[in-house]
């Protein structure tokens, strides 16, 4: 009755991973848990490809099958080779690409996602695909390193358009790569690509959108006539897409886990306390986790009626006056210590305080979660100056 009893919880769901949400309760869960639903029930990307709903049903890391279909598209289909060849060019020609495996690890521990070799096999460029997830240790100094230097190469990090758009991936490559001793010239910024050059040698890297190399390549398959190349390109694009939107660390779903995430790192820095209290939640209207920061009830979600106002700002943290609990810091207590920062245009219920909380653009879901906290524990200190309050 736990478990099989929240099948229509999970209609709209790929995994089977008990959530926030989630009770076990029967009367929770009315839906004969044989009863998958009616098709209309199944949720599906924009513009949905055959490639895209299948990877969405029976993988739970879409970053890589991308990469998957992207090599296999690369090995066997010349027209698309063509392109990124060129897409990785320069004032002397085109990359000469003749070959790309998936997933090699060279002298230097490098284990970049893409690998391309010229006819020779000597390698030109390495290719490490991203959508939302955190640049690894070994990204990208690791494989900058493993770049010749005594020719043209290119390191090509693929990531949705707004990671691109909104630089702050770009600025952690040339971070890494500046702590690490290298340095990199002046940035070419052009609409979904940057590219900046080594100081030193002919070493380039190359940030770039999903969205415009598969355009590139499509447009090369296209004059070519390859339509097989153009119906693979076509399928890769709707992966994207749909990992671009699913994953995104501010979507619905990921949302509800960074919630849960931020109460529990708040209880682990000891400016927290939630034990005995739970999801607060209305569907349509809101939905969030209760806890004690600081002293002072309060309550972070998402706050689905201002989030119809302000599509920028899905995340609140909402203090409120409760008798029924034993908190030390009074909603106007509270009011008193946050005046100005405080949003005064919005007002669901009385007795309450409303606080948007920011989160970062364009950022990974490691980054959003530490803004969320630093932002957190920053408004608890205000409460509580002699804080942590539950040290």
């Amino acid at each position: 009755d736990n478990v099989v009893n929240r099948a229509r919880l999970y209609r709209d769901r790929r995994d089977f991973v008990i959530q926030p949400g989630d009770s076990g309760m029967r009367e929770d869960y009315p839906t004969n848990p044989a009863q998958l639903g009616p098709a209309e029930n199944l949720t599906m990307p924009q513009d949905p490809t055959l490639l895209s709903f299948i990877a969405q049903h029976h993988y739970t890391v879409l970053e890589d099958v991308a990469t998957d279909a992207l090599c296999f598209i690369l090995s066997r289909r010349t027209s698309a080779r063509k392109a990124l060849s060129e897409f990785l060019g320069d004032e002397h020609g085109p990359l000469p690409i003749a070959k790309v495996q998936r997933q090699v690890t060279d002298d230097y521990g490098a284990r970049p996602d893409l690998t391309c070799l010229d006819e020779d096999g000597n390698k030109v460029a390495l290719i490490e695909s991203k959508f939302w997830a955190t640049l690894t240790s070994n990204q990208p100094v690791t494989y900058w390193e493993g770049l010749p230097t005594n020719r043209r190469a290119v390191l090509l990090f693929l990531a949705p358009d707004y990671r691109v758009d909104q630089g702050t991936l770009w600025e952690e490559l040339e971070a890494r790569l500046r702590d690490a001793g290298h340095e990199l010239g002046p940035a070419d910024r052009r609409p979904g690509l940057i590219a900046a050059r080594s100081r030193g040698d002919q070493r380039r890297l190359m940030l770039t959108t999903w969205q415009l190399l598969l355009d590139r390549m499509a447009t090369r398959a296209r004059e070519d006539g390859d339509t097989q190349a153009c119906f693979e390109i076509a399928e890769l694009r709707g992966l994207a897409t749909s990992a671009s939107e699913d994953e995104r660390p501010t979507s619905d779903e990921n949302l509800k886990q960074l919630i849960a995430d931020s109460v529990r790192r708040l209880e682990q820095s000891k400016w927290a306390d939630a034990r005995g209290l739970a999801w607060g939640q209305s569907r349509g209207s809101y939905f969030g986790h209760f806890l004690r920061l600081a002293g002072a009830m309060a309550w972070l979600g998402i706050e689905y009626r201002a989030l119809r106002q302000m599509p920028e700002r899905p995340l609140w943290l909402i203090f409120s006056e409760y008798s029924g609990d034993d908190t030390s810091v009074t909603l106007e207590e509270v009011r008193g210590r946050l005046e100005g920062r405080l949003h005064t245009g919005m007002a669901w219920r009385s007795g309450e305080a409303y606080l948007p909380v920011e989160l970062p653009l364009g950022a990974d879901r490691d980054q959003t979660l530490d803004s969320i906290v630093d932002q957190l524990e920053r408004i608890a200190k205000l409460i509580d100056p002699e804080g942590p309050t539950y040290r």
